[in-house]
C-alpha cells in the first residue's frame, strides 16, 4: 500500500513539473536568476512580464493571472542576460516589428535589429559601421526678377535683353558621402561634397528685328570714353545685344551625428540630429556685350562689354535633423531639415570697356576714372535646406534613394545689383550690394553602401 502511494506522489510530482515546464516557454532564453514562475496547482493561466528590451524575446504560454495576484519584478538583473552579441543579434530570436522593419537600414543593415537601450550592457566589441553614398543631382534656380539692358528706340517701354529670360534650367550635379556610425555610442561622423556642374544660359537681341527703330542701351552711355569716342557709339544703334549669364555651386558638409531612437525593439521611427560646419559656394558671372558692325561676336575693338563676376562664399555651422519612418520591410520615408547662420566672403569684379581697354568716365566729380572695380567684403548670411525623400533597401548592406530638396540662401552678392544706372557712379559700384537671395530646388539620387 505504501508503494502504491509512493509510486502515486512520484506519479503526480513528475506531471506537475512537466505541466510547470509547459507552462512557459522562452525563445533563446537567457541563462540566469529568474523570479519563479507559479506551479500550475496555483492557476491555470498566467502570462509573464516581458524581459528587458534589449535584443530578446520572451514567449510565454499562460495567459491571464488569476484576480489579486501581484506580478513579479522581472528585473534585468534578475534575467542576469548575457553579454549582447552584434554580429550574433538574430540568434536572441525576433520580435513583431523587427523582421519587417529594420531601424539600421539607414546605414545598410549594418546596426542590430533590437540594439541594447543606452548602451548598456555595450556590444563587445563595438561596432564602428562605415558607409558611403554617390549619387547626382537635377537642380534649378527660381527665376530672377527681370533686369533689362536694352530698348527699342521708337518704343522705350520695349525692353529687351532680360537677366530673367537667361536664368538657370535644370542642371545635373554629383554628390557623395562617407562617414561612419558607432552602434554601441549611437552616434557618427558625414562628410558630405556636391556641386553643379558649370553651366550658362544667354540671350539676344538682334537691331534688324526692330525696324523702323534702333537697338539702343538703357544706361546712359555717353558719359564714358571708350574706342577713341564715346561708348554710346558702340551701344546705341547697335546690330546686336547679348547677354550670357554663368555660374557655379558647390558645397561642402562635416557634420556630428547623433541618433535617437525609441528602445522599443521594432519603432518604426528614427530621429537623428545634425550639427557641423558647412561651407557653400556661388559664383556668378553675367557679361553683356554690343556689335555696332556685325552679330558676331569675337572681340573686335568696336565691341562694349560688361563683365560682373560675384563670388559668395559662405562658411559656419548649421543645426538640423532628419527623420525617418519605416514603411513596410523595405521602404523608408524621411524629411530633412537643416539651417545656419554664415559668414559671407565675397569677391566682386565688375569691367566696362572691351579689347580696346577700360571705358573711361569723361565727367563729374569722378571723370577720368576707369570702370574697373575688383573688392572683396565679409557679410552675414543666412542658408537653409529642407526636403523630403524616399529609400527603398535592396540587400543587407545596400540602399537607393532620391530626395526632392530646397536649399535658400540670403545675404547674397547678384551681378545685377552691383549695376549703376548712372554710368558715373563708380563710388557706388566700389560698395557690394549683399542683399540677394538664392533659392535653388531640384532632385537628389543616390546609391547607399555601408562596409
Amino acid at each position: 500500500m505504501s508503494r502504491t502511494i509512493c509510486a502515486a506522489v512520484a506519479i503526480a510530482w513528475l506531471i506537475a513539473v512537466i505541466e510547470a515546464n509547459a507552462q512557459v516557454n522562452y525563445t533563446q532564453a537567457p541563462a540566469g536568476n529568474y523570479h519563479a514562475a507559479p506551479s500550475a496547482g496555483e492557476w491555470q493561466s498566467y502570462i509573464a512580464p516581458s524581459a528587458p528590451q534589449q535584443g530578446y524575446r520572451v514567449a510565454s504560454a499562460y495567459q491571464t493571472p488569476p484576480q489579486g495576484y501581484t506580478l513579479p519584478n522581472y528585473s534585468a538583473t534578475a534575467y542576469n542576460m548575457p553579454a549582447y552579441n552584434v554580429a550574433n543579434h538574430q540568434g536572441y530570436g525576433s520580435y513583431s516589428g523587427c523582421d519587417t522593419c529594420n531601424t539600421g537600414v539607414a546605414y545598410g543593415g549594418c546596426e542590430p535589429c533590437c540594439p541594447p537601450p543606452a548602451c548598456a550592457p555595450c556590444p563587445t566589441p563595438c561596432t564602428r559601421c562605415w558607409f558611403a553614398s554617390l549619387g547626382a543631382l537635377f537642380i534649378t534656380r527660381e527665376p530672377q526678377d527681370s533686369y533689362t539692358f536694352s530698348y527699342d528706340s521708337a518704343n522705350e517701354d520695349d525692353q529687351y535683353v532680360d537677366a530673367a529670360d537667361c536664368d538657370m534650367s535644370f542642371s545635373p550635379g554629383v554628390e557623395a558621402s562617407v562617414g561612419w556610425y558607432d552602434c554601441c555610442t549611437n552616434t557618427g561622423f558625414e562628410l558630405t561634397y556636391w556641386q553643379l556642374l558649370p553651366g550658362d544660359e544667354s540671350t539676344q537681341m538682334l537691331g534688324a528685328d526692330l525696324a523702323p527703330g534702333f537697338l539702343d542701351g538703357i544706361r546712359n552711355y555717353d558719359q564714358l570714353d571708350y574706342n577713341g569716342g564715346t561708348a554710346d557709339a558702340s551701344v546705341n544703334a547697335a546690330v546686336i545685344h547679348r547677354l550670357t549669364r554663368s555660374w557655379d555651386v558647390y558645397n561642402v558638409e562635416a557634420n556630428r551625428l547623433i541618433v535617437f531612437r525609441n528602445d522599443g525593439c521594432g519603432s518604426p521611427w528614427r530621429f537623428q540630429s545634425v550639427a557641423g560646419f558647412r561651407y557653400f559656394k556661388f559664383k556668378e558671372t553675367l557679361g553683356f556685350v554690343s556689335d555696332p558692325s556685325e552679330t558676331i561676336i569675337d572681340g573686335d575693338a568696336d565691341e562694349y562689354r560688361i563683365d560682373i563676376r560675384t563670388d559668395n562664399q559662405l562658411i559656419g555651422f548649421q543645426l538640423g535633423g532628419i527623420t525617418e519612418r519605416c514603411i513596410g520591410q523595405r521602404w523608408t520615408v524621411r524629411l530633412i531639415g537643416k539651417a545656419g547662420l554664415y559668414n559671407n566672403h565675397i569677391t566682386m569684379n565688375y569691367f566696362e570697356g572691351g579689347s580696346a581697354g577700360a571705358a573711361v568716365i569723361n565727367n563729374g566729380p569722378n571723370a577720368g576714372q576707369a570702370m574697373v572695380v575688383n573688392t572683396s567684403t565679409n557679410d552675414l548670411a543666412f542658408l537653409g535646406e529642407f526636403g523630403a525623400g524616399v529609400a527603398c533597401r535592396v540587400g543587407s548592406r545596400w540602399r537607393l534613394g532620391a530626395d526632392y530638396r530646397v536649399v535658400g540662401a540670403t545675404g547674397l552678392a547678384l551681378p545685377t545689383d552691383q549695376i549703376y544706372f548712372d554710368t558715373r557712379g563708380i563710388n557706388d559700384v566700389r560698395v557690394i550690394d549683399s542683399n540677394g537671395s538664392l533659392l535653388l530646388h531640384g532632385a537628389f539620387v543616390r546609391a547607399e553602401r555601408s562596409f
